[in-house]
């Protein structure tokens, strides 16, 4: 069986890449599985992962956190908020969708998905941003 969380990423990345907003916003399809060293900007990756137990005495499930970082060098953090609010609204049907297409979270069932903060960071180099949004996903095993 795949990791949740690994099937939880695969299946977010899927779902952000293929809607037209996000899209728009990124030019390209850069949303990564690890934070690249040198992507163009702006360009979204996941950061940190944490799943936890979360089922029945009769059912296996996970609570899920994420975090994904989306970084971006223009317009101060006004671009990685927009970008994070077009991702906010993609993931807000994600439960709905993925009920019509159960093998998209390869072993899993998505019960629940909600995005917990958004805080954008002005980086060290005082021009890149990173707007941080953290996320809560429940899961059960199929």
């Amino acid at each position: 069986m795949t990791s949740p969380i690994v099937a939880l990423k695969d299946a977010i990345r899927l779902r952000l890449i293929a809607d037209p907003v996000v899209l728009g916003l990124l030019h390209e399809p850069k949303v990564f599985a690890d934070p690249p060293k040198h992507a163009a900007f702006p360009h979204v990756a996941f950061i940190s992962a944490q799943a936890r137990e979360n089922g029945t005495a009769t059912d296996e499930g996970h609570s899920i956190d994420l975090t994904l970082g989306i970084w971006s060098r223009h317009k101060g953090s006004a671009e990685g908020l927009t970008i994070s609010t077009a991702i906010a609204a993609t993931l807000a049907s994600m439960p709905a969708a993925l009920a019509s297409m159960p093998a998209t979270l390869a072993g899993h069932h998505l019960v629940n998905l909600s995005v917990r903060s958004v805080e954008p960071v002005l980086s060290r180099d005082g021009e890149t941003w990173r707007s941080l949004m953290r996320i809560r996903a429940v899961t059960e095993v199929l």
